[in-house]
Order: structure tokens, then C-alpha cells, then sequence
């Protein structure tokens, strides 16, 4: 079987890794697998399996500020062309292969959703308001395209109003994301949290409840240059390329404090509860799949650095319950391994197409 996978660019963004990982994962079933992206981002920062195809659109004779429309209009005359499974998964991408579709009529097209994009892209985005409310109904517009809709948690198949969509959910990889030995005695607890610029991530509101801390913490943030550190605190910035990389960070906190407004599963909370971490997340959408308030985390409202500190606090303050979080943390994403997704995903796709 032959599967296209169209993107609008590589990056490293949770979204493309995903794509990345499903893309090997099928290819190591035996499926040609085909990515197609702009010449402008065609060089992915993931691994990607030798047997791919990767297909350069060249946007090269188009003006600059004119080479993404070019790719779009392309890929809605190509994207489904000499494929039987055209996975869509960007609104935008998503009316390229309804387009594509209608002209190849042999072919199927399916949407895979990772996320409320019509928030994140839209809604939240950070951009003038014209913009944001364009964005915000033509992404509302794509969920009502004819595709059979993927989606990666139920709370996503809920906001979309799809009660069709299938889920196929998300996953980790258990021998990556897991507890190592326990750290020497430590006199201050380590807490750590991912720094980025969008404002969707929440990042400030981060920055902003550690400042109130007041108490004698070590904080981590895996963040580039461009990303400010914490005030008033010991801050050090990490990098953190690769998933082993990851891993490493997380094992190295206490604590984990994830503070998006708005997710369509949220794999850092769970990638941080596998790796032995009491975490604190915002109630951002798809983590309502996995985290339970004082369960196996602690839940707290998005955009509220307050109860951000609050949650912090306890953490810090109770060793107690970090320690029973952190227990059940484990056992929550035990239940979450990356192949149970990559096999829905691979069964609900040849499904559609057979």
C-alpha cells in the first residue's frame, strides 16, 4: 500500500515528530511511504526510514512571499495523485487533499488531527485579530470536510464535533520514557517545564508561578537561546534534541510543570510521568485522556500562574505526595505505549482503504 503524508514543513514541533514516527512505522510494515513538503522546510529534524520517499515541491520560481500559496495550489492537483491513502493533517492540507481527491478519484483521503487547530492556529494564535478569526473559521470549515477524521484523543473528537472520528490516541516509547535510579539526596527540589514563544504554550504563565515560589528550588527549562529564563530563580536552560535527551531532562526533576492553553493530547505530561515525575498540568484539552486531579497529577486551570504556584508548592512542600504522584504516574503511562498506537493507527487506515 502506498501512504502520502503531506506537511507544510518540517520542524521540530510534537506534531511533525508524530508524523515522523508514523511515517517509519509504516514503512517498517512494508507500506511505500511518501512524504510530501515545500523546498522552502523538505529537511526533516527527525529520523526518517531509508525506504521513504521524500517529495520536494519546487517553489522556487515563485516570489517569496507568494512560495507557500504555490505549494498549497500544487499540492491540491498532486497530493492524492498515484497513492491509494492521502493522510491530511493541517486544515490547510486538509482542503489539498479534498481538492486532490476529487481529481483522483481512485485514491482516499483521510484527516488526522492532532490538535484544535482552529484554537491553536486560530483563536490563540498570536497574530491581529482579522487574522486569528480568518484562521479560526477556515480551520472550523475543514472538520466539516467529507474526510473520515483520525484524531488523537477523545476530548479532540469531542471539540471538533465529530462524533465519527475515530481515535486512535497517542503513545510513548516505555524503554525511552521510564524511571531510572533513583537521584542522590538532594536539598532542593528540581523542577522542570519546556520554554517556548507561542503563546498557546503558556511558557509565561510558567515563568510568572515560579517567580513566586519563594522557596529553595532548582529550576530546568528546555528552551533555545531566544527563550528568557525565570527571574528570581536558579535557572538553567537545557537542550534537548532527541527523545533519549528527553528522557534525561525529566528523570532529572523532582517535578514537571506543563502549562499550555490548549492540546490535543499533551505528550510531555505523560513523557514526564513515565520518567518518574510528579507533574503539575494545565486542564488544556487531550490530557483529560490520561491525567487525573490528585490521582496521578495535579490539574489546574489554563492561564492561571497562581494556581500554577499553588500546585508547585504542594509539590515542593510534600514530599509525600510527589512521591504517591509519581507512583501512579508510572502506572498511568504503562497504558500508553507508542506501538498500540502505531497498530490502530496502520488498521484504521487500511480499513478505509479496502
Amino acid at each position: 500500500m502506498t501512504m502520502t503524508i503531506p506537511i507544510v514543513g518540517f520542524n521540530r514541533s510534537g506534531g511533525v515528530k508524530t508524523l515522523a514516527l508514523l511515517a517509519n512505522a509504516m514503512s517498517d510494515r512494508g507500506w511505500h511511504v511518501r512524504i510530501v513538503a515545500p523546498d522552502y522546510a523538505s529537511e526533516s529534524p527527525f529520523a526518517l526510514a531509508a525506504a521513504i520517499e521524500l517529495r520536494r515541491i519546487d517553489t522556487s520560481g515563485w516570489p517569496q512571499s507568494l512560495r507557500m500559496g504555490a505549494f498549497y495550489l500544487a499540492l491540491a492537483r498532486t497530493a492524492a495523485r498515484d497513492t491509494d491513502v492521502c493522510v491530511a493533517n493541517f486544515y490547510l492540507t486538509a482542503y489539498c487533499a479534498w481538492l486532490s481527491r476529487l481529481l483522483h478519484r481512485r485514491s482516499r483521503a483521510i484527516y488526522f488531527l492532532q490538535g484544535d487547530e482552529a484554537e491553536s492556529h486560530g483563536r490563540l494564535a498570536d497574530a491581529p485579530a482579522l487574522s486569528r478569526w480568518l484562521r479560526y473559521a477556515v480551520a472550523r470549515g475543514s472538520y466539516r470536510l467529507p474526510l473520515p477524521m483520525l484524531c488523537v484523543s477523545t476530548w479532540l473528537r469531542r471539540q471538533v464535533h465529530r462524533p465519527d472520528a475515530v481515535v486512535v490516541g497517542q503513545g510513548i516509547d516505555l524503554d525511552v520514557f521510564r524511571p531510572r535510579q533513583a537521584q542522590p539526596q538532594r536539598t532542593r527540589v528540581v523542577v522542570g517545564t519546556i520554554g517556548g514563544v507561542a503563546p498557546v504554550k503558556g511558557y509565561p504563565d510558567a515563568v510568572a508561578a515560579l517567580s513566586q515560589i519563594e522557596r529553595a528550588i532548582e529550576v530546568r527549562v528546555v528552551a533555545d537561546a531566544a527563550v528568557p529564563m525565570p527571574a528570581g530563580v536558579d535557572a538553567q536552560r537545557l537542550t534537548a534534541p532527541t527523545e533519549m535527551a528527553m528522557a534525561d531532562f525529566y528523570s532529572d526533576c523532582d517535578v514537571f510543570v506543563f502549562a499550555s492553553h490548549r492540546e490535543g493530547f499533551g505528550l510531555p505530561p505523560l513523557e514526564a510521568m513515565a520518567s518518574g515525575c510528579a507533574v503539575v498540568t494545565t486542564d488544556c484539552g487531550g490530557v483529560a485522556d490520561y491525567a487525573r486531579d490528585g490521582e496521578n497529577c495535579l490539574v489546574v486551570p489554563p492561564g492561571d500562574p497562581a494556581a500554577l504556584a499553588v500546585a508547585i508548592r504542594r509539590l515542593v512542600d510534600e514530599p509525600l505526595l510527589r512521591s504517591r504522584l509519581t507512583q501512579q504516574g508510572v502506572r498511568t503511562a504503562a497504558a500508553w505505549p507508542r506501538n498500540a498506537m502505531t497498530d490502530r493507527f496502520a488498521d484504521r487506515i487500511a480499513q478505509e482503504v479496502h
